[in-house]
């Protein structure tokens, strides 16, 4: 089974649409207004609505005029171009097919007409291929709890009805038609098996589950087969030791190791910033933020770094160690050691690693006595 959403190329006339089921009568009619706003919409934009445009805008935009007069005025602009692009069908049994590309009807020849979906062929001279609807919906009618006979009613008529009922009342749907924004695809609300593909929509909720369906194919035991040892043994493969190219300035080395025999500080290498507009950024990785613009720190920032990174900070801003700083946070086993070179702020890491943090039992005795511990 496949799991995907279809995408379709909308610069390609499909010669077939793919079919999509539909659960309901209001499932139905709501695909065929989409595809009555996308004709008008494009009938507004490229065709003989270009002329009426500014009236129809006019009579919307108006504040003296009353909501009646509104459609009054808009029947006699609309009414007998929209009802014209639509094709009522008698036969109640005809089911429009529904696809993912929805099409504007009114501009398709003969051959694509027939074959797209919604769009119905007629003996039309002017818009021979028109958008399928039923003739007629019956609903059943209720007075004081009683339910009468049933209703009918034109669906064409409604649809239209509905289209002036958006022009006036709504405007972010009135400006998609006037600016050709319609959403040109189907998307459905319940999910699609089209052979051996599943489409599952999105927000629904057949998507909260979908990875159930996977989580079933992935836990498919696969059938084991018994195998001689040889088959089954794999030697592990020899990583080649990864070269370290940091080391520690020569004005480091003789702080942390004056006498050139202490291991742990032949491990440490030294880290220069790499971004002088905010010379300590890399603290970021330790403390989650960082703001401190300053070349120089003061006492204050050492024990704001040494809370908010939850370890021992010790700053040696000369080569003398003079003037050095010393923040704890309470029970930290980790240290930051920061130390500039030639005015140039860094930090000082083990070997082979980036983290900011040194463990206490890697600090070399040259800076335990300066406080760590």
């Amino acid at each position: 089974m496949q799991y995907f959403m279809l995408i379709p190329n909308l610069k390609t006339k499909f010669k077939k649409s793919v079919q999509l089921k539909i659960t309901d009568v209001q499932d139905e009619l709501n695909d065929i207004y989409q595809h009555l706003r996308l004709t008008f919409s494009n009938w507004l934009a490229l065709g003989a609505g270009r002329d009426i445009l500014e009236k129809l805008k006019e009579v919307l935009k108006s504040t003296s005029l009353p909501l009646f007069e509104k459609r009054k005025r808009l029947d006699i602009l609309l009414e007998g171009k929209v009802m014209n692009w639509l094709a009522p069908v008698k036969d109640e049994d005809v089911v429009g097919e529904i696809g993912f590309l929805r099409v504007d009807c009114t501009d398709l020849d003969h051959t694509e007409c027939n074959n797209n979906g919604r769009c119905q062929w007629t003996q039309d001279p002017d818009k021979p291929c028109k958008i399928r609807t039923p003739e007629t919906m019956q609903s059943q009618g209720q007075v004081q709890g009683q339910v009468q006979a049933n209703l009918s009613y034109s669906v064409p008529r409604m649809l239209y009805l509905r289209l002036v009922d958006e022009l006036i009342r709504y405007a972010a749907k009135r400006n998609e038609i006037f600016t050709r924004d319609i959403p040109r695809l189907t998307i459905r609300r319940e999910k699609q098996q089209i052979g051996d593909q599943l489409i599952i929509p999105e927000n629904t909720p057949d998507y909260n589950t979908w990875w159930e369906f996977l989580r079933t194919e992935w836990m498919t035991p696969e059938k084991e087969m018994p195998k001689f040892f040889d088959e089954q043994f794999e030697p592990a493969p020899r990583m080649p030791e990864a070269q370290d190219p940091r080391k520690l300035p020569d004005l480091l080395r003789r702080i942390l190791d004056p006498t050139g025999t202490d291991p742990k500080a032949q491990n440490l290498v030294w880290n220069p910033t790499t971004t002088p507009e905010q010379p300590y950024l890399f603290l970021s990785q330790a403390m989650g933020r960082n703001e401190i613009q300053e070349l120089e720190l003061g006492a204050k920032q050492i024990k704001e770094i040494a809370l908010n990174a939850k370890a021992q900070v010790l700053y040696i801003p000369s080569e003398e160690a003079a003037g050095r700083l010393l923040a704890r946070a309470p029970g930290a086993t980790e240290a930051i050691i920061l130390m500039p070179v030639d005015g140039v702020p860094g930090l000082i890491s083990v070997k082979g690693t980036f983290t900011v943090k040194i463990p206490l039992n890697a600090v070399p005795d040259s800076l335990r006595k300066l406080g760590l511990k």
